[in-house]
């Protein structure tokens, strides 16, 4: 006789187990996040804490148990084989009933991601831009649909690393569709999402030199100052900057995990910002940004350039602004990668900063070409002046 049981695996994640006999035993993960302590194993339910939420997911694990168990009592009486196919199929059935796509707007089907999936702010944004669209129909978002929304939202004056993020989401919605037997349009998986410009702001070492000069009149900007300089020479990301008096100073290295990437390394500290790191005070990432776009524009860090500087709404926008209002905490690990890049070996810089792969170090590289091309016309004429001694 078959039985169908519940259980919490992997934290919040609650499985169905569906047994047959001796020989068939199949476990499905189903589309609930429970609290461990909201769980009664014994009674295979959330216990009673007298919420919408708890009533609703009690209700469905009971219609679900009971349908499992009524369309494979119906397969045995039929004659079908129990196996994983039949209970998968089952379980689709289930969960993800076929609905005809003229019911659903594109609106709709990214809250029904968003429920399956969960909620977070790219998510969010999507759903906004979406709703003020046109009410459009899951099976209208095609190539052409996507191409106008992305040139419209060029057009509005957002960054193309926005306008890409979304473009991905809007096909993970419509792959997800595609995957509960809803009909879409394939074209759409055709469209590029557009590749962001690499605009991102360096400080060369002439700039880092402004800072280290600049003599600070608030104690305030003085511990962004340091921070900033600590940054810029060790290549740390403003998360474990944060934490810099937490870890380990041996024979002027400091022993570090990487709080993003779990990965140990050992970086050796610049001699003119060591006796800064006893004296460093955390802040908060948008406090930190905000302070050192004041302390860039105090030490005349203002030559302008392009790149993406927050506008209106607090959208991302394209323009020409001085130098200062591009600086940002992730300036400090780009400055220490692209003042070392082409002085010691790039194996060496990766090893500091983490990388594993050339082609995401490269990302952080932001010297101007010019600077490349100085680099070979010096040594063209270096080559010329040691064959001329040689003659």
């Amino acid at each position: 006789m078959a039985s169908v049981t519940y259980r919490l695996r992997g934290g919040k994640t609650l499985y169905c187990r569906f047994i047959n006999g001796r020989e068939t035993t199949i476990t499905l993960r189903l589309p609930f996040k429970i609290n461990p302590l909201e769980w009664s194993q014994k009674k295979q339910q959330i216990k009673s804490v007298g919420t919408e939420y708890q009533i609703e997911i009690n209700n469905k694990l009971i219609e679900y148990k009971t349908f499992l168990l009524n369309e494979s009592a119906i397969a045995i009486a039929n004659g079908q084989r129990i196996d994983i196919v039949l209970i998968k199929h089952l379980h689709n059935q289930f969960f993800n009933p076929p609905v005809p796509t003229e019911d659903y707007t594109f609106y709709q089907y990214i809250e029904k991601y968003i429920s399956i999936k969960g909620r977070n702010k790219h998510l969010d944004s999507l759903k906004y831009w979406i709703n003020k669209a046109e009410n459009v129909k899951l099976l209208e978002v095609n190539y052409n649909w996507i191409q106008n929304f992305a040139d419209s939202k060029f057009k509005d004056g957002y960054a193309e690393s926005t306008i890409g993020k979304q473009v991905q989401l809007i096909k993970n919605v419509i792959k997800f569709a595609e995957q509960n037997n809803v009909k879409i349009n394939s074209n759409i998986y055709d469209f590029k999402a557009p590749s962001p410009k690499s605009l991102n702001t360096y400080l060369n070492s002439q700039e880092l030199e402004l800072i280290f000069n600049y003599n600070c009149k608030t104690e305030r900007l003085e511990n962004v100052r340091r921070l900033f300089l600590v940054g810029c020479t060790t290549g740390l990301r403003v998360s474990d900057l944060m934490k810099i008096k937490n870890f380990p100073i041996n024979d002027n290295f400091i022993e570090i995990t990487s709080q993003k990437t779990n990965q140990p390394l050992l970086i050796p500290i610049d001699p003119r910002v060591k006796d800064y790191i006893p004296t460093l005070r955390p802040l908060s990432h948008p406090v930190f940004n905000r302070y050192i776009k004041e302390l860039c524009e105090l030490a005349k860090i203002n030559k302008p350039i392009k790149g993406y500087a927050r506008g209106k709404g607090n959208k991302r926008l394209l323009g020409v602004y001085p130098k200062f209002k591009l600086i940002t905490s992730h300036t400090m690990r780009r400055s220490f990668a692209s003042n070392l890049y082409g002085k010691v070996p790039t194996v060496v810089i990766m090893a500091i900063t983490g990388h594993t792969t050339e082609k995401s170090f490269l990302t952080y590289i932001k010297k101007p070409q010019r600077d490349f091309a100085e680099r070979l016309k010096e040594y063209y004429f270096e080559k010329e002046e040691g064959e001329r001694r040689i003659a």
